[in-house]
């Protein structure tokens, strides 16, 4: 099979869709795969550390309130096109492949026009304006929540969910604390704010941390991201948190988050969609505190979605104080009956195979 990859930057776009490469070139090895993107986004680096090639256009964001900057962006897109066009008579696809933002744009318009199978992928509980402005031209769309009528054509829409790193279905989640070396006598609360860190967050977690810490009651793993995390370490310093222990531990990052969200029994986090994906995959229940900062606000999308199925908790971050974060963690934390309903809500809400169903889809539309 010959498939181009188009969206980018962030990696909630671009994951995604080199995992769907990796399922194509899983069933069929002699595939060929070729990523397009912009140079702004993540994918210049993401997809050659995950072994593909990609090549660039030039395109920007299409949804502006000046006239003369929507010229320039339409400007832009008309040339993007042609330049995708030119990609697709060389490379000759079997399908094109659309996992969001602007920089999916114009090799699926591209793609429409010369009439090659397209499929899109929507990761978030809301349409994206860029995938909702594609989705009329568009030959199968790929959803991640339960909701067929999200782009207003079910005919063509699949409920496939967020394809899922493999390296989650390598986890003993059983076994998960011991391999951190932490304790399996005593509840673990795992925050985590996202790859950027959140002021708000990590203020409530601090006096979360600092409240409770002589209790030993709980084991705390806070990400703090690079930004916050010497703020957040000397705050808890001061105030005589041991960091030297496993109890509590506070990190900038965490490479190999799958081993400690299979041992978390409770996480505290943002609501982005593949991250929510994991989380569900694994059946945690789940505190969320959506960003604010992001388009169509559309991680409260997300949030609300979990949470309408029974797996999570949702703080809104206008509402969020260190009193209410203590509260909402001491009354989940300390019911272990809501916990483990919400654990088997969270695990229902998982979906294993994505990668494989977004491939069926493909195949749907290719192969005769």
């Amino acid at each position: 099979m010959r498939a181009i990859l188009a969206g980018g930057g962030t990696g909630g776009h671009i994951n995604p869709a080199i995992a769907i490469a990796n399922a194509i070139c899983e069933k069929y090895p002699d595939s060929e795969i070729l990523f397009v993107g912009t140079k702004r986004g993540l994918e210049g680096k993401l997809v050659p550390q995950a072994g593909y090639k990609i090549e660039f256009v030039n395109v920007e964001g299409f949804f502006t309130k000046s006239v003369v900057h929507g010229a320039v962006v339409l400007g832009k897109l008309g040339a993007g096109i042609l330049k995708c066009m030119a990609k697709i008579k060389k490379f000759k696809p079997d399908v094109v492949v659309g996992t969001g933002g602007y920089a999916s744009a114009p090799m699926l318009i591209a793609a429409s026009l010369m009439h090659i199978p397209t499929v899109i992928h929507e990761q978030n509980a809301i349409a994206g304006k860029t995938s909702k402005l594609l989705s009329k031209m568009t030959d199968r769309i790929c959803v991640a929540f339960d909701n067929k009528e999200l782009f207003g054509c079910p005919e063509k829409t699949v409920v496939t969910g967020n394809p899922i790193r493999k390296s989650f279905s390598e986890i003993d989640v059983s076994n998960a604390k011991k391999q951190l070396g932490i304790s399996e006598n005593l509840p673990l609360i795992l925050c985590v704010s996202g790859s950027l860190g959140s002021e708000a967050v990590n203020k409530c977690m601090t006096e979360y941390i600092i409240r409770t810490h002589m209790e030993y009651k709980y084991q705390v793993i806070t990400v703090t991201g690079d930004f916050y995390i010497d703020e957040v370490k000397e705050k808890l310093e001061n105030a005589g948190v041991n960091l030297n222990g496993s109890k509590i531990q506070i990190k900038n990052y965490i490479n190999d988050m799958e081993k400690y969200l299979a041992a978390a029994d409770i996480i505290i986090s943002r609501a982005g969609a593949i991250f929510l994906s994991e989380i569900a995959y694994l059946g945690k229940p789940a505190i969320l505190i959506p960003s604010p900062n992001v388009a169509e606000n559309h991680q409260e999308k997300n949030a609300d979605a979990v949470v309408a199925a029974g797996a999570a908790v949702k703080i809104c971050e206008r509402e969020l104080t260190p009193d209410v974060l203590y509260n909402v963690v001491e009354e989940l934390i300390n019911n272990p009956l809501k916990l483990k309903q919400m654990s088997e809500c969270s695990a229902k809400l998982g979906i294993a195979d994505a990668d494989k169903k977004i491939l069926q889809t493909i195949e749907a539309i290719t192969i005769r």
